[in-house]
Parts: structure tokens; sequence; C-alpha cells
């Protein structure tokens, strides 16, 4: 059975629909590592004789850097 001009059409919109919230989502997910990274590196940089801390497994303290 051929493939309608429908079921082409429904596919098109289904992968452009997928794609664009792909990108959405990838967009936010690297605005926030690099905020993330950033905020770490200038807060921590002279505030502490250790190392700065880039990244955190715990999402509270995720979120207590961003919003400091």
């Amino acid at each position: 059975m051929p493939y309608s001009f429908t079921q082409i059409e429904e596919d098109k919109t289904r992968t452009i629909g997928f794609v664009f919230f792909f990108l959405l989502f990838f967009y936010f997910a690297s605005f926030w590592l690099t905020a993330l990274l950033v905020k770490s590196f200038f807060l921590y940089e002279y505030a502490d004789p250790r190392p700065p801390v880039f990244f955190s497994l715990n999402l509270r303290d995720s979120v207590m850097i961003l919003a400091a």
C-alpha cells in the first residue's frame, strides 16, 4: 500500500515537533549548565583557598549556587 499524502504530512509534522522540542530543551539545558559553571567559578574563585567547585550532583546545592 503506497504512502498517502496525509501520512507523509503527519510524519513530517511529528518529526518537526520532535526536533523543535529537542532543540528547545537543549537550549535551556546548555544555558543552565553554562550559568552554573560561570557562577560557581566566580563565587568560589577567591572566597576559599580550596579549589572551586564546578559541579555538584546534589540538586539542592546547584539551586543554591544559582540563587546566590
